[in-house]
């Protein structure tokens, strides 16, 4: 159903002419809680560019950019870019465009190594300061919804 609404939504823009410009999703390995999203994630992005190829968008095909595997460059919510993440996307968005631009890409330098006690901290600390109040407010709509 959200593969065809988006077909359908992307069919009647670029039938009137105007420029499309797509988004894949990212990858999704910054935390072994999100990797049941990854196989998700792939199928949905085979339809964004089956979309793009068949009706001649631009693609920016976020899922390719390594760069993004890097924590830095997510805000620590993990859903949202960084400013990092931000700039980097500008320059990737401004190449497909075909624009002329002096965006460079960030200069990161190596990350320094976690132990699993300290990614497993920081897992615990992101699920209960941005997973489980969404899973909340999720569950209360849910069953105001059901009522």
């Amino acid at each position: 159903m959200l593969v065809r609404g988006f077909e359908d939504a992307v069919a009647r823009i670029a039938d009137s002419g105007a420029h499309v410009l797509l988004f894949t999703e990212y990858n999704v390995p910054l935390s072994p809680v999100l990797e049941p999203l990854k196989l998700r994630t792939a199928v949905f992005n085979k339809h964004i560019r089956r979309i793009s190829a068949a009706y001649g968008t631009l693609l920016v095909d976020h899922w390719c950019f390594e760069k993004y595997q890097d924590r830095r460059m997510w805000a620590p919510d993990r859903l949202h870019m960084s400013g990092i993440g931000h700039e980097y996307m500008a320059k990737k968005v401004l190449e497909v465009l075909g624009a002329t631009h002096s965006l460079a890409a960030p200069v990161l330098g190596a990350l320094q190594p976690r132990s699993r006690a300290e990614i497993m901290t920081d897992d615990a600390a992101w699920l209960r300061r941005d997973v489980a109040p969404w899973l909340s407010r999720r569950f209360r709509e849910f069953r105001a919804a059901i009522t």
